[in-house]
């Protein structure tokens, strides 16, 4: 077995996972809300919308969808049953995740639809349960013609101690958009994962997701090969947040502007303002006429009219970052002279 495949039992040895096992009591009253199990206890480790060719390779186009599923992992060191914590799940096609039970326990009617809500389903200490969508759209896609045998060939490498429940209510996972399931109870997030929008969606491909590090919301981890009933180490540890890096020092530079351009009646003046840091100064302008202020020239251009005759033409630039300014003034032009009739 690969180190991809390897199961939470092998891996419950592991400091990461042992400083995770937090006994939770079954059949302890859902009123308790104390008693419900966090994300970092209990989350949906892995989304499968969209089956590629079996033996849990990718492939090359679709097929129907008749092995769809989505994993629900436990850290802890009790297994939990979900309906004795009023635990449903929940789907949506937005990143927010629904407070409504979406799943069923399946009968294998599927002229007889089963009520939402919390399901009566354990998921084993350290381990990890299979829920697969149960629902039929034609002749080849009816999951209710399948056995958790067909499940357990199609992919290959479903541990044989990994529980594998069906579920109605949801005809199968959007292969596009976005989408989020949630584990839920009396209206409660209790850990929800997000599978974001695919470009381009890929047959065959599993979103794997990390318990997360505070919150409910699971991290995303990668796209990858589906493993069913299998999780790797690093979807069980809390991620170590990195380190707030100490921000690089910069020295401020406050360039002096230069006028561009023939100080001439008519003519555009052009300010080049210089490269001024950090980059993300706010610049702003102002021209001047023998030292006075010109209404209205804030722009990075100006053009002198005759009544400028003879004056000095400089531009003052302001730069501002951070509630600090720094204002730089060019030199000044030669006299504004006539443009003697030419553009």
């Amino acid at each position: 077995m690969s180190a991809r495949t390897r199961t939470l039992t092998a891996l419950s040895s592991t400091a990461a996972l042992a400083a995770a096992v937090v006994t939770v009591g079954v059949g302890a009253a859902h009123a308790d809300s104390a008693a419900l199990p966090t994300a970092q206890q209990l989350f949906i480790s892995e989304i499968h919308p969209d089956n590629g060719a079996s033996g849990a390779t990718t492939g090359t186009t679709n097929v129907d969808d008749n092995y769809e599923f989505f994993e629900v992992t436990n850290t802890t060191g009790a297994a939990i049953n979900l309906a004795s914590q009023g635990i449903a799940i929940s789907y949506s096609t937005s990143a927010t995740p629904a407070t409504t039970a979406k799943f069923a326990v399946s009968d294998g009617d599927s002229a007889d639809a089963v009520a939402a809500g919390p399901l009566d389903v354990t998921i084993p200490a350290h381990g990890s349960t299979v829920f697969w969508l149960e629902y039929t759209s034609s002749a080849t896609l009816n999951t209710y013609a399948r056995t958790e045998a067909d499940f357990r060939a199609f992919y290959s490498n479903v541990p044989a101690a990994a529980p594998i429940v069906r579920v109605e209510g949801q005809p199968g996972i959007a292969n596009g958009g976005s989408r989020t399931l949630a584990l839920i109870s009396g209206g409660q997030v209790l850990s929800s994962s997000f599978l974001p929008e695919r470009a381009p969606t890929t047959p065959g491909i599993s979103t794997d997701l990390q318990v997360p590090a505070t919150g409910n919301a699971a991290t995303f981890l990668r796209e990858d090969q589906p493993t069913p009933g299998s999780v790797t180490a690093d979807q069980i540890t809390v991620a170590t947040p990195e380190p707030t890096p100490t921000p690089t020092p910069y020295n401020p530079v406050q360039p002096t502007p230069v006028i561009v351009g023939q100080a001439a009646a008519g003519k555009t003046l052009t300010v080049e303002p210089g490269a001024w840091i950090p980059y993300d100064t706010l610049l702003t302008y102002q021209w001047f006429a023998d030292g006075a202020p010109i209404a209205g020239a804030t722009g990075t251009t100006f053009k002198p009219s005759g009544k400028l005759g003879g004056a000095a033409i400089t531009v003052a630039v302001t730069g501002s970052h951070a509630g600090v300014s720094t204002t730089m003034t060019s030199a000044p032009t030669s006299p504004v002279g006539s443009d003697k009739g030419k553009n």
